[in-house]
């Protein structure tokens, strides 16, 4: 994964043919919150004395400019999971050592796309990865470590 790239967001629009061929809401649900306990795992091992808190509950969004019609608005949702703030800017070879280990987790779980590698603010980093279905991951640190995971577009049949 290589380190300042931009590629934009998922674009396109989803048919109700698209999202039924995806797994629902509730069946993509475990393994994004195990990646998500994962990532603050790895989080830990690299930050160890790091003060976690959870600054956003989790909450479930429509899909709008995702969907093909107005109609499948209603039936398209998305999962905000809960939000972490790290309390704690990694230095660049802390950074470097996360990235070593996040990598090879989130290519396994599918998250291969680099949608954002970049530097921001006074030595601040954004880094967000999506996997097939539209779900981003991201990790934003400044003075402090912001890390969000919200799903793609699913059904949400349960």
């Amino acid at each position: 994964m290589s380190e300042d790239n931009y590629l934009g967001g998922p674009g396109g629009q989803l048919s109700i043919a698209e999202m039924q061929e995806r797994p629902t809401l509730s069946e993509v649900a475990p393994q994004n919150e195990q990646l998500l306990a994962d990532v603050r795992q790895a989080i830990q091992e690299v930050l160890p004395d790091a003060e976690m808190i959870q600054s956003r509950e989790p909450m479930t969004i429509g899909c709008s400019s995702e969907v093909d019609s107005e109609e499948h608005v209603q039936a398209a949702k998305r999962q905000a999971y809960p939000g972490w703030v790290v309390r704690l800017r990694p230095t660049p070879e802390q950074w470097s050592q996360l990235r070593a280990k996040l990598e090879p987790l989130l290519h396994d779980r599918g998250f291969d796309k680099v949608r954002m590698d970049t530097a921001i603010g006074d030595g601040g980093r954004r880094f967000v990865v999506q996997d097939d279905f539209g779900a981003e991951l991201s990790i934003t640190y400044v003075k402090s470590i912001s890390l969000k995971l919200l799903s793609g577009c699913h059904l949400d049949r349960t």
